[in-house]
């Protein structure tokens, strides 16, 4: 228990303290050192609103902590903050909240960050990290309403930052928003990658090494402008509803090799395959499909039935060039509708 006279805990106060069970930090505590909590046994914590700052590797390696509560009045959580605590559950970040380091963010330590201890070698060389790097048991990531920086809009189970609609941070049950225009470096990373992506309509840009862990399906929107290698790598199942090939990033084109890709299945829309036969889209299974492009329609389904309809809900007789609604009525009775983009 900290007593209510403390206004500070400092660096490495509870390294290694592994029968340590549960902190709840009051209010009247004002600084927390790096490397505090680091590597202890800790199961819960609460961090009361006198903690401006979560520094530097302050929770690093606390692999039994499942539960965290932030207070408002938090500012900042620093690199590396929650590295390798692969229980935590969730993490709900408070409006207060403006900055939350992440891959590149270029932070800089302060004279308490730089401490020298013989045993922590590695704390000397400051990582630019995401704070919470590899929590790979999470299943809630949220940001509150009001918060200026960031937002998990539409219940993506994301952050996101808002002013540029960049997708910051994603776990394994993340989806990824219409509005997001930007997928950064890193998102998805390490445990914490859907088994199914979808990279929607909005979409423009997905940065190097955005996504680097092995998924079932991805999902490819008709605008994406870029796509690093990697991506495609790591999925077994490509589907595209682009009525051209996808751009492959130019740093990606020198280890697009075709042992990597000659045994995935890639669905294209119907007559398209002239798009996808160049390089390098043409190592892959190339299947056509008159079907949806979508994560449920890549097995075989038979449409007896297909209407179209304006972006205001008027029937049309044809696809018309532009926007418009179509809706697909299957054997069994089912039906699904979507937007679809014509450029022809």
């Amino acid at each position: 228990t900290i007593p209510s006279s403390i206004e500070g805990i400092g660096p490495v106060a509870f390294y290694r303290i592994s029968n340590l069970k549960k902190v709840d930090i009051p209010d009247n505590v004002k600084r927390i050192g790096a490397l505090a909590f680091c590597k202890s046994g800790l199961e819960s914590v609460t961090i009361g609103s006198g903690v401006k700052r979560i520094p530097l590797r302050c929770f690093e390696d606390c692999d039994k902590l499942t539960d965290v509560v932030f207070s408002e009045g938090l500012d900042s959580i620093d690199a590396l903050a929650f590295f390798f605590c692969v229980n935590l559950k969730s993490a709900h970040i408070p409006r207060s909240t403006t900055y939350i380091a992440k891959y590149n963010s270029g932070f800089t330590l302060t004279k308490e960050d730089t401490l020298k201890l013989a045993y922590l070698d590695k704390f000397s060389t400051p990582d630019n990290h995401d704070a919470f790097l590899t929590c790979t048991g999470m299943t809630s990531f949220t940001v509150e309403e009001g918060n200026p920086i960031y937002d998990s809009r539409d219940g993506c189970n994301a952050r996101i930052e808002t002013k540029t609609n960049k997708l910051i941070k994603g776990i394994s049950t993340s989806t990824i928003p219409e509005s997001v225009k930007i997928i950064s470096a890193h998102a998805f990373l390490y445990g914490n990658t859907p088994k199914e992506i979808y990279l929607p309509d909005g979409l423009e840009l997905v940065e190097d090494d955005a996504i680097w862990a092995r998924m079932e399906k991805l999902r490819i929107g008709p605008y994406l402008k870029s796509i690093h290698y990697l991506a495609i790598e790591l999925a077994d199942t490509i589907c595209s509803d682009r009525r051209d090939a996808v751009p492959i990033s130019k740093e990606g084109w020198r280890d697009f090799h075709k042992q990597y890709y000659e045994n995935k299945v890639l669905y294209i829309p119907e007559g398209t395959t002239r798009y996808y036969q160049r390089q390098p889209w043409c190592f892959m299974k190339i299947k056509e499909t008159n079907l949806l492009t979508g994560m449920e329609d890549v097995e075989e389904q038979k449409v007896v039935c297909r209407r179209y309809f304006t972006i205001d809900g008027k029937e049309i007789h044809a696809p018309i060039k532009g926007v418009f609604i179509e809706k697909l009525i299957y054997e069994n009775g089912t039906s699904k509708s979507r937007k679809v983009y014509n450029n022809y």
